[in-house]
């Protein structure tokens, strides 16, 4: 009888921690690393108009006012807790002229350069985006847009700061989504007709480079590849756990108690 009860016990135990250790490997694969993912942090002036008054603030060229990413010029930080799908901020991505795109971009350290980016491995990446052009805010003309996301490789190279390496992509790029739709009404508000993107992928040989930067953007526009701007928002980058790790820790535990019965 007691030793029945100290196996019931044990096995309970035992359950309990491989539970919190695969709860806790999830989450760890879970983890989003972006940063400033919603586009919530950062040197906010409101001083620019977007649709509505006085609340934007214009990205221009390599600055940094939205903590994290860099844009190129074109783009606009707009602040609007009624559009916006986290939080009260998100990104304009500016109708490109024809021989430009605009885009806003993040690099996400290796492991080796002391990031959490692994090396082929699968990740799953999200972001909410909707078409939209602000010289026809009503919709009353909606034109085709497109969105493409993709990514480079590269290295960081430091001078002075530390805390300021440059950016040096090898510019190649491997292109992950594209995705073309009519522009939308600002006038719906909280009904605007966001999408989301739901892209899974799996990193190259990351060996010898210090960082994969993600690119989202709205492509030059052409004939071929209409680009009016688009609104994007909430975007993460997670590892996809692997099932096999998981259920491989799982029975190890289970395994575990069972050596202990047949002992007792």
């Amino acid at each position: 009888m007691k030793t029945s009860l100290l196996f019931a016990r044990t096995s309970a135990r035992v359950l309990a921690g491989t539970m919190w250790c695969l709860a806790m490997i999830s989450a760890a694969h879970g983890a989003n690393v972006i940063l400033n993912s919603s586009f919530e942090n950062g040197n906010w002036e409101g001083n620019q108009s977007f649709v509505d008054s006085t609340n934007a603030t214009t990205l221009l060229y390599w600055n940094n006012v939205a903590d994290r990413w860099t844009p190129n010029s074109g783009s606009t930080w707009v602040q609007d807790s009624l559009r916006a799908t986290d939080g009260n901020r998100m990104v304009w991505l500016g109708a490109p002229t024809s021989n430009s795109e605009t885009y806003i971009s993040q690099p996400i350290s290796t492991l080796s350069a002391g990031g959490a980016l692994l090396s082929q491995t699968n990740y799953h990446l999200e972001l909410d985006y909707d078409f939209f052009d602000p010289t026809d805010p009503m919709g009353m003309m909606p034109m085709d847009s497109t969105i493409q996301i993709y990514y480079t490789l590269g290295y960081y190279m430091f001078m002075g700061d530390p805390n300021m390496p440059m950016l040096m992509d090898d510019f190649s790029r491997t292109v992950l989504f594209t995705d073309t739709g009519m522009t939308d009404s600002w006038m719906n508000g909280a009904a605007m007709n966001w999408r989301t993107a739901g892209i899974d992928f799996t990193t190259p040989d990351l060996t010898g480079y210090d960082y994969l930067r993600l690119y989202i953007v709205a492509p030059r526009n052409t004939v071929q590849t209409p680009s009016m701007g688009v609104l994007v928002d909430n975007i993460s980058l997670s590892p996809v756990p692997e099932p096999g790790s998981l259920l491989t820790l799982g029975l190890a535990g289970l395994m575990g108690v069972w050596r202990r019965r047949r002992r007792a």
